[in-house]
C-alpha cells in the first residue's frame, strides 16, 4: 500500500485509531511482498487482504463478506445478558444526548432506543443521510453510551431518527447492556432511585 505522501498502512492505522472512523472496514489491495504486507495489514486492523492483481469476483466476495460480518455481529448481540431482545424492540425512555456531524453539533433528548437505532428530538437541524456521532447520558449509568456512527434516516422538524452502524461487536454489546438496564428500570422503578425515602 503505497500512497502519495506516505504509507497506506500509516493511513489505515490512523483510521483505526480515530474513534469516529475506526468502524469503517478496510480491505487492503497491494503489490508489496505478501509475507510482510498481509501481517502488517491484519495488525493494522484490515478486514481483508489481497495481493495484486486481484480478481474482481474475489474482491466483490470479500466486500460482501465484510459487510455481512458487520450485520451478523449485530445479530449475535440480540440476546445478550439473558434478555431476549429483538433488533427493533424499542425502549421508551428519555435520556439527554449530544450529537456531532459534518460541521454541526447539537443536543437533545433520546425519545426511544433500540439495538438498531433511536429517535431524537434535537436543537440543531440535521439532514437525511448525515452521519452523526452520539453521546447518550443514560439515567443510572455512570458512563455515557458512545455511538461512533449513526445515520439519519428521517427528519420531521426538530425530531429525527437514526440507525446505528454498529460494526464493532463491543458497541452493539454496550447498546444491549444499556437497553437491558433501561428495560429492568421500567419494570422496577426503584432501580432508578424513584422510590420514596421513609423518615
Amino acid at each position: 500500500m503505497v500512497c502519495r505522501g506516505g504509507s497506506g498502512f500509516v493511513v489505515l492505522e490512523r483510521l483505526k485509531q480515530n474513534r469516529l472512523l475506526s468502524a469503517i472496514p478496510v480491505i487492503v489491495v497491494t503489490a508489496q511482498d505478501p509475507a510482510v504486507a498481509e501481517q502488517r495489514a491484519r495488525e493494522s486492523g484490515a478486514s481483508a487482504f489481497f495481493q495484486k492483481p486481484v480478481e474482481a469476483d474475489e474482491l466483490i466476495a470479500a466486500i460482501r463478506g465484510v459487510l455481512g460480518s458487520q450485520k451478523s455481529s449485530i445479530e449475535k448481540t440480540d440476546s445478550i445478558s439473558g434478555s431476549d431482545m429483538r433488533k427493533n424492540q424499542r425502549i421508551k425512555k428519555l435520556a439527554p444526548v449530544r450529537y456531532r456531524g459534518d460541521g454541526i453539533a447539537g443536543e437533545g433528548m433520546v425519545e426511544d432506543l433500540s439495538l438498531s437505532g433511536s429517535d431524537i428530538n434535537g436543537n440543531t437541524p440535521v439532514v437525511v443521510g448525515m452521519a452523526l456521532a452520539l453521546q447518550m447520558f443514560v439515567p443510572g449509568d455512570p458512563e455515557p453510551l458512545l455511538i461512533d456512527r449513526a445515520t439519519v434516516k428521517w427528519v420531521k422538524g426538530s425530531e429525527f431518527g437514526v440507525d446505528f452502524d454498529t460494526s464493532q461487536p463491543q458497541v452493539a454489546e454496550r447498546i444491549t447492556q444499556v437497553i437491558s438496564m433501561l428495560a429492568k428500570g421500567q419494570r422496577d422503578p426503584s432501580r432508578n432511585g424513584d422510590e420514596k425515602q421513609n423518615d
